[in-house]
């Protein structure tokens, strides 16, 4: 029953993505045919452009890596198997995530807010597949703040009355408009100019898949948007594993 549920909810976020795929991949593909038109025509000239016909390349080349790494973020969501449930220590997981968050606020100069001193309790989860959850919301957020004059984004845990664990990733940027918080998780949705939208398509079927839930909304100090997701205290998918 645990592991129906998980596939349930992979098969709904890829019947999503079924629905989307066809028309996200055409773009690239007809800018790709595009472009190599160009690149054609410059060289069948009496007197080839050989730079605008290097620059045609380029950019068939740029739009083809990007429908490729489209496909390979499509495969291994696809590939990916339920989630290995073992006790994890919040703190433990925070910490060893704050680490490598680190490097993508560090990218953008901004500064990591960790607080953890009231973080005792641990989770069942698969502590791989929870970290890969909060580096991929601590990397939009670090994208979000390009530009700005405040850049700081916040990593916090806490445990509600039920004893479940809920995660929040918060930043100074310009938020999230309301008009997107709802299908910001949807595959191929993203907020990115250079986006392929899998990411937080991803997020939300790995939370699920432990049985949770994410969710983005603006009750943030920060002033930016702010990702939440909860993990129950004794997940209900996956499998278990003895640490």
């Amino acid at each position: 029953a645990q592991r129906e549920l998980y596939q349930i909810s992979r098969a709904t976020a890829l019947g999503q993505l079924g629905s989307s795929i066809a028309h996200e991949l055409n773009q690239p593909l007809t800018i790709i045919a595009n472009y190599a038109g160009v690149a054609r025509a410059v060289l069948a000239a009496d007197t080839p452009d050989l730079a605008a016909a290097r620059e045609a390349i380029d950019d068939t080349l740029a739009h083809a890596f990007r429908a490729a790494t489209m496909l390979k973020r499509l495969r291994n969501f696809i590939g990916r198997k339920p989630p290995v449930l073992q006790q994890v220590d919040v703190r433990t997981l925070l910490e060893e995530s704050a680490k490598l968050a680190a490097l993508a606020a560090k990218g953008v100069r901004a500064e990591l807010l960790t607080d953890l001193s009231h973080v005792d309790f641990d989770v069942s989860a698969d502590a791989i597949q929870l970290q890969q959850v909060i580096l991929n919301l601590v990397i939009n957020a670090a994208d979000a703040l390009r530009g700005c004059d405040d850049r700081r984004i916040r990593l916090q845990a806490w445990r509600t009355a039920t004893g479940d664990a809920t995660f929040a990733v918060e930043d100074s940027g310009p938020g999230l408009p309301p008009k997107l918080r709802h299908d910001v998780f949807a595959p191929f949705q993203s907020t990115k100019t250079d986006g392929v939208g899998i990411g937080l398509a991803l997020c939300r079927t790995i939370i699920e898949g432990h049985g949770g839930r994410i969710w983005c909304d603006d009750d943030t100090e920060l002033g930016g948007a702010r990702f939440l997701f909860t993990v129950p205290h004794t997940a209900i998918g996956g499998t278990t594993h003895a640490a």
